[in-house]
């Protein structure tokens, strides 16, 4: 889970601490394969998706990094990522919708070298074409890889808690899970590794972990906005700081209650109560059960549980997911009754709108395929599409005036083909 501005402030902190990489010689290491990819400073080039495709010689780099882990004799263990609901908000996104607009500009009037570093921050390799080609590249070559059925936040959490792997590599965010510590970056080239420390972090801010949480939710994540009295103008930058100086005055539900204007309470409860759940409650694969349920097994799971993640699906369902035979897609799909085409393109038109929308009976073809085999209550599930277009927009006003599209599994139940 991103936490707005919280690795950036714990570097300014100086509670980013370096280590030798032979600490970890012999030991199994959990890797977020998605936050693996984006710290390989060899995948980032900035003209790759200007130019439509993705970093040349991909395979050569991961390759190489592979190499790394094998030379110093540590055993990686990918986790990718498995059904995750959609964000509730654009905050992460209209940044690097705004910094693509001035990178075409400039490449347009002739700046080449401004047009490249604005390309080089607003845009991300990381789609789920280049995911699945490293997935199964990765698996050709014999390395462990896993597609977690939901987060591969919480996953990597499980298994460290399990024995499973001894160290953890992620973002700054896997510490909201509980984790202790975290290794953020690794340099085969200096043979060394970043690392935090949630306890040091709570002992030099002087806080509890429930609010270290409250103010990682006040600063801002994926499916929280930024609690607005910390919202600076946009002379002066955000500062984490104050997240958390506010959430060691009181706890988040009290604040909760502060809101200006009850639409703004709306947006913004909401989603922090979606974020709560998910670090509470997020689904893994639990090794010792054999079963996929929720991370946490302390207290009565919430009853707004299936409105966040979706209907539960059969275990042979999470079984093709983990074992990475199933894209997340279709199942999510069926479990959530939401079909989300995240994927913006470099160039927005009406054709591709237009393609978007002629694909329905692929994918209820699709779909039908996988209802036929589960319970009926699957079979006759309407399915709500929605486009990069839709799914951002406020809610109270991202329907009006516009016809509902949905997919319909019963219609394909009879294609005549049994691939399973």
């Amino acid at each position: 889970m991103r936490v707005r501005h919280l690795q950036s402030h714990l570097h300014d902190e100086k509670l980013i601490y370096q280590g030798k990489l032979e600490a970890l010689q012999g030991q199994r290491l959990g890797i977020d394969a998605v936050h693996w990819l984006r710290s390989i400073q060899a995948l980032k080039d900035p003209f790759a998706d200007a130019l439509g495709g993705v970093p040349p010689g991909i395979f050569g780099v991961v390759d190489k990094e592979l190499e790394g882990f094998r030379r110093l004799q540590i055993t990686p263990v990918f986790i990718f990522q498995g059904m995750t609901p959609g964000p509730k908000h654009s905050m992460f996104v209209n940044r690097m919708d705004q910094q693509m607009m001035d990178a075409w500009a400039l490449l347009a009037s002739g700046h080449n070298s401004e047009a490249q570093k604005f390309f080089a921050v607003s845009t991300s390799r990381i789609n789920g074409d280049f995911v699945y080609f490293i997935f199964q590249h990765m698996r050709y070559r014999g390395c462990e890889v896993l597609q977690a059925p939901y987060f591969a936040g919480t996953q990597l959490v499980h298994f460290a808690e399990g024995g499973v792997v001894q160290a953890v590599f992620g973002p700054p965010g896997l510490l909201l899970f509980g984790l202790s510590k975290a290794i953020i970056n690794i340099d085969f080239q200096n043979v060394v590794f970043d690392w935090i420390d949630l306890e040091r972090i709570l002992d030099k801010w002087n806080m509890t972990r429930e609010q270290f949480v409250d103010a990682c939710m006040l600063a801002g994540t994926e499916y929280c906005l930024t609690f607005p009295y910390l919202q600076v103008d946009q002379v002066m930058r955000f500062n984490f700081d104050v997240a958390v100086n506010v959430a060691k005055q009181a706890p988040l539900l009290q604040w909760m209650h502060t809101f200006p204007t009850e639409d703004m309470k709306a947006d913004h409860v909401e989603g922090y109560c979606v974020c709560k759940l998910l670090i509470q409650s997020s689904p893994v694969y639990h090794v010792k059960a054999n079963a996929v349920r929720p991370f946490s097994s302390s207290g009565p799971v919430p009853s707004d549980y299936p409105a966040v993640l979706g209907a539960l699906l059969p275990s042979s369902l999470y079984f093709l997911i983990v074992s990475g035979m199933l894209s997340a897609k279709l199942p999510q799909a069926l479990a959530k009754g939401e079909w989300l085409d995240k994927s913006q393109p470099l160039v927005d038109t009406q054709e591709y709108r237009q393609l978007l929308s002629d694909l329905t009976e692929y994918r209820q073809r699709a779909l039908g395929l996988i209802a036929r085999h589960l319970p009926s209550y699957f079979r006759s599930k309407r399915i709500l599409c929605k486009a990069f277009w839709e799914h951002l927009q406020n809610r109270r006003s991202c329907d009006a005036g516009r016809a509902r599209r949905y997919l319909q599994p019963d219609k394909m139940q009879d294609v005549g083909v049994d691939v399973w």
